[in-house]
């Protein structure tokens, strides 16, 4: 499958955030338009985390809802639904910035 997302020149960042909408439970209906969305929200994150600029504090209480959404059976669909929170949120650049590469640990670099 993998392979199919990079020969047809998608980012397989963008395949690991379609999975993360899904619930490891459930099975994931894969279609390619689906694939374009979670490419473009990903994109979204890369042009707001580098507009951000340099990390600055972790917002401890968007962290702790996030761990919290991690640790309720791996509940990655919500999880995501507290990072686009922190996205949208009032918080400092910085912060946000700081938070969401916290984040980042957790869903893309392992």
């Amino acid at each position: 499958m993998l392979g199919s997302v990079i020969e047809r020149d998608y980012d397989p960042l963008a395949y690991r955030t379609l999975c993360l909408s899904a619930y490891y439970r459930t099975p994931l209906n894969f279609a390619w338009d689906s694939l374009d969305s979670a490419e473009t929200a990903l994109q979204r994150l890369y042009t707001a985390a580098y507009k951000w600029g340099r990390p600055g504090a972790i917002d401890m209480a968007y962290r702790n809802r996030f761990l919290a959404e991690i640790n309720d059976d791996l509940n990655l669909p919500r999880a995501m639904a507290v990072t686009w929170e922190l996205v949208k949120s009032d918080l400092s650049s910085s912060t946000k910035k700081a938070t969401l590469l916290e984040f980042d640990r957790v869903l893309y670099e392992f």
